[in-house]
Parts: C-alpha cells; structure tokens; sequence
C-alpha cells in the first residue's frame, strides 16, 4: 500500500480543474482553499462498503478527501441494489472493492484509493488504521464493530460508526482522547448478540443512504475542526424515518470501559510517581 504523500497540498497548489471541482465547497467561509487543502491532506478508511461505506466513500471521494480506503470481503448481490449505490446490475457478483473503487475513479480520475479485499480481523485493522487520519466503521456486525473500536483506540484515531435497521438509524463519533467515549462505552454487552447485528435484518432503502451522508458530513467537519478529535464527550445521533424525527444523546466514556479503565490506572501511576494525590 503506497505511503501518504510526502508534500502535503497547500491553499495555493490547486490546479484550475480542482478548484473548479470544490467550488461550491471553497466558497463557504468556514471551508475556502485553506479548509479544502485540510481535506486534500487527509487520509479516511472506510470498513465496510455496503449500504452505508459504499455512498459514504463516494461522498469522501466528491468532497475531496485525499485518500481513501476501502476495505470489505464480500460480493455485490442482487439484494444489494435498493440500497447501496453506487452499485449497479453489471456489478453483481463482483467483489464490492473492486467494483465501488471503479465507480469512484469515474467519478475522480485523480483520487487516491486504497482498496483492501481482506476481513476486518484484529490483525489486519491493527496494521491498517495507524495508516489512515479518521476511520469510519460502516460494518454490520457487532465483533467487527468492537475490534475496529478497540484498534482505534489504541492507535489515537477518530472512529465515525453508524447503522441502519428497519426505519431508522444512528451515528456518532467516538473521539480520539484516550479518555474519550468508544463502542464498547455505548454497547458494553455488544459482543455475539444477534440484535447488535444488521446482517438478515430488514431495511428501508433510503435509510442506509442517509445515514451514510451524515458520517460523511461528521467526517468533514472533524477534518476541518481536528481539535473536535480529542473531545471527551461525544453526541450519538438517532434517526427515526417514520416519525421523521432525529434526536441528540450525549455519549461519555463509562467507568467499566476497559480503555477508560486502563487511562483511569495510568493516571493513578502518574499522580503516585509524582505524590500527587489522584481521585477516579
């Protein structure tokens, strides 16, 4: 897998093509050619491409994020249809990375992309998310989730989850800070329980969509805003479609959470090595 760049992209080093391209984004104050370069510089891994990585790395692609990994072991199918675009008829039976890196290189000719057909296994996302800024976990299955969490937490990285199921969905942003809430914060008990799993369950076809472009926009805003990275307390976002309702829960990190416990532990060592007095 190639290096990132070793010349990082500067408000001054876009082409003519490339501006005109993320016009519509570099003309927002809180983005212009400054905020456009973040993009441009940073790299994305997105786990899963499905109903929610497949839209969710082309929308990384179209708002112009440097580089972007894929990584899933799966075939398109017919199923897949309603609900995973790009995905077209002529891509089924292909493997799902080969086929979504051909619809984003139609859609960018220049983008850099990674593509990883190889399970989410714990081997493989601890050599591959120190190589990547942010990582979006668009799985459908609770181990996977939690080993994903787990490397991202040890490695320092923002973690983007969602999922959809029936009408609805969530996201939310589990922070890089060490001290930071993370998936098994939010699912303590998530690990073999069938109803953490979307894999044979029902879903309405423009769920997955919308889910996807919210960890997308989530995505951005942490590339533009990186101290948003180290926050110690997240937001788990709730869509009902059905009642066309979305709701805010504040997510902090729990007391039994082993990471949390481990940051709790060397604070403790840190304050006794000092005679400071600690209290959990």
């Amino acid at each position: 897998m190639p290096e990132r760049q070793s010349t990082p992209k500067g408000p001054l080093d876009f082409t003519p093509a490339e501006l005109e391209r993320h016009s519509r984004q570099v003309l927002l104050p809180n983005v212009g050619a400054a905020g456009q370069a973040r993009l441009a510089n940073a790299a994305v891994l997105v786990v899963g491409a499905g109903g929610l990585g497949a839209p969710l790395a082309r929308a990384l692609v179209g708002a112009g994020v440097g580089r972007v990994g894929v990584v899933d072991h799966d075939q398109v199918a017919l199923s897949n249809l309603h609900r995973q675009p790009p995905f077209v008829e002529s891509d089924v039976g292909r493997p799902k990375v080969a086929a979504l890196l051909a619809h984003l290189r139609a859609l960018n000719s220049a983008a850099w992309l990674d593509g990883h057909e190889h399970a989410a296994d714990a081997a493989f996302m601890a050599a591959q998310v120190p190589r990547y800024d942010i990582v979006c976990d668009a799985t459908d299955d609770a181990t996977t989730r939690l080993l994903l969490s787990d490397a991202c937490k040890r490695a320092g990285r923002s973690l983007v989850s969602g999922a959809a199921q029936g009408w609805s969905g969530w996201m939310v942003h589990f922070p890089a800070h060490p001290g930071g809430p993370c998936q098994r914060c939010l699912h303590p008990h998530m690990a073999g329980s069938p109803a953490a799993s979307c894999t044979g369950a029902g879903v309405i076809g423009p769920v997955p969509g919308l889910v996807a472009q919210m960890m997308a926009l989530e995505v951005v805003r942490l590339l533009l805003e990186p101290a948003r990275q180290q926050a110690l307390e997240s937001t788990l976002h709730l869509w009902e479609g059905q009642d066309m309702r979305l709701r805010g829960l504040t997510l902090r990190a729990s007391l039994s959470c082993p990471h949390y416990s481990m940051v709790q532990e060397g604070a403790r060592q840190g304050a006794a090595e000092q005679g400071v007095p600690h209290h959990g």
